[in-house]
């Protein structure tokens, strides 16, 4: 098991009933505080990170997206007339 060293400091201003919520919610836990706000913390922005990757869809938007996938290709006459322009870019 690699054990990563805690080496970066974060702050963070709360108000005093917003850290005596923090207390009591750790204690419950029977964790330090500082424990307890960094578990909760990364519990967090896992959760952000994972939805920000993620497209969930009920069944009948999935069937949608795969039939929609595996249809043919519709010409597009004026994107491909667009791609034989010279780029703005000089390129």
């Amino acid at each position: 098991m690699l054990i990563e060293k805690k080496d970066q400091k974060l702050e963070v201003r709360v108000s005093l009933p917003e850290l005596e919520l923090i207390d009591r919610a750790a204690n419950i836990r029977a964790e330090k505080r500082s424990q307890y706000v960094r578990r909760r913390l990364l519990q967090a922005a896992t959760r952000t990170v994972s939805k920000a990757q993620s497209l969930p869809l009920d069944l009948q938007d999935y069937d949608r997206l795969q039939a929609a996938l595996a249809a043919p290709v519709r010409p597009l006459p004026r994107l491909r007339a667009l791609f034989n322009e010279p780029s703005v870019f000089g390129e």
